[in-house]
């Protein structure tokens, strides 16, 4: 399991193409996910080489899909809309 979240563990960003707003994604190594700054209450269920499954506390699942070089899409069930990373950068401590 912690090899598997090597893969996804960073600091990421993406496009809301809507409000044309750049949102900032950090996965922790322990897999805790922070957007903008703020950390999301909820649990990873499921986690694979190529998708990390976390349902928020509101029941809304948020699916970061991998690709060879790290993750490159995330989906935001409560949005109904699948954002492409568009600016991976390194992780650093308080990932």
């Amino acid at each position: 399991m912690e090899t598997l979240a090597q893969q996804y563990t960073g600091r990421y960003a993406f496009l809301d193409e809507l409000t044309n707003k750049t949102h900032q994604i950090v996965v922790s190594k322990d897999l805790a996910i922070k957007i903008d700054g703020r950390v999301l209450p909820g649990t990873v269920t499921g986690i694979s080489t190529d998708r990390l499954t976390f349902l928020d506390h509101y029941g809304y699942q948020l699916i970061i899909t991998n690709g060879e070089s790290g993750p490159t899409k995330v989906y935001d069930e409560a949005e109904d809309t699948t954002y492409n990373i568009i600016a991976p950068t390194t992780p650093t401590d308080e990932s």
